[in-house]
């Protein structure tokens, strides 16, 4: 991207404070938030979350995939939470709909592992059982996954989305400006 992708506006905020605000409105707690580079910046779109936020420093991002940052995360949540969705901090389009309807079938249905599909394409949020947390924190740090989810097929339900949000993110700043196209009308 060239920039700090978290940072860039997003609306009337950034796009980690627009990913923040709907996992917040949603109630979800505790919101664990694991920062890599780019930290003090982040640092401050994050102070106004203080008091609803954990802040968890990935001090390897430069050697090491999202999946350690996945275990972070989860290492700081395992005894506090049911379950954990894992968010990208560069979808900010993401639905609170999709969100809310992730949530509502995984509580009925007693889903292991959800995640919202998109013509037959898996996309995120994802959301899994704490039974599933003790596995990931014991695979390796250059792990993926990929890998996990390979490993548990069967335990995967999916929730069917009618757009292509979930499959969204920005990589580079081609994608960041057709994603304010998209999803920033008026």
């Amino acid at each position: 991207m060239g920039v700090p992708k978290m940072l860039l506006p997003w609306g009337s905020s950034s796009v980690i404070e627009t990913v923040l605000q709907h996992v917040l409105d949603m109630e979800l707690s505790p919101v664990i938030v694991v920062t890599g580079a780019n930290q003090s910046l982040l640092n401050e779109k994050l102070a106004q979350f203080v008091d609803r936020i954990q802040v968890v420093l990935n001090d390897q991002y430069e050697n090491l995939e999202m999946f350690f940052s996945i275990k972070l995360g989860i290492r700081e949540a395992i005894h506090q939470c049911d379950a954990a969705m894992l968010f990208l901090g560069d979808q900010p389009h993401i639905s609170v709909q999709t969100i809310t309807d992730m949530v509502a079938l995984f509580t009925n249905q007693n889903a292991s592992i959800l995640i919202p599909s998109y013509n037959m394409r898996r996309g995120h949020p994802i959301l899994l059982h704490r039974r599933h947390f003790q596995e990931i924190l014991d695979m390796p740090n250059d792990a993926s996954m990929k890998i996990f989810l390979a490993n548990h097929e069967e335990d995967i339900q999916y929730l069917l989305i009618r757009d292509d949000s979930i499959l969204e993110d920005m990589d580079s700043p081609e994608e960041y400006q057709q994603l304010k196209k998209k999803h920033l009308r008026g």
